[in-house]
């Protein structure tokens, strides 16, 4: 099944970021691109393509499974993708807060 290593790393990446306390501002940012945007820009790069151009992998898919299939599964994982990217922007909005407090 296509992206599901990407579906894999978004979890992996939002649970380090949601349980782990990591104080490292680079390190979390590294977490952020590597587990967080780039699975995010895959699966909504790839279905798209898919959707408006009819080509790469989830046309593939469609060869294989049909076109309903690969079209549930591209917006499933676009959803679950888009949902897990949100919820992080949304925890580190004012982050790092550099305010000087008084």
């Amino acid at each position: 099944m296509p992206y599901l290593r990407d579906i894999v790393f978004l979890i992996i990446g939002f649970w380090l970021l949601i349980r782990k306390r990591i104080n490292n501002h680079f390190l979390k940012g590294l977490i952020l691109i590597l587990f967080i945007l780039s699975p995010l820009f895959d699966i909504i790069n790839n279905y798209s393509g898919f959707v408006f151009l009819s080509f790469g992998d989830f046309k593939e898919l469609s060869i294989r499974f049909g076109v309903l299939y690969a079209n549930v599964i591209g917006l499933v994982f676009t959803l679950i993708a888009t949902v897990i990217t949100l919820k992080i922007f949304v925890l580190y909005k004012n982050h790092p807060d550099l305010s000087i407090k008084k």
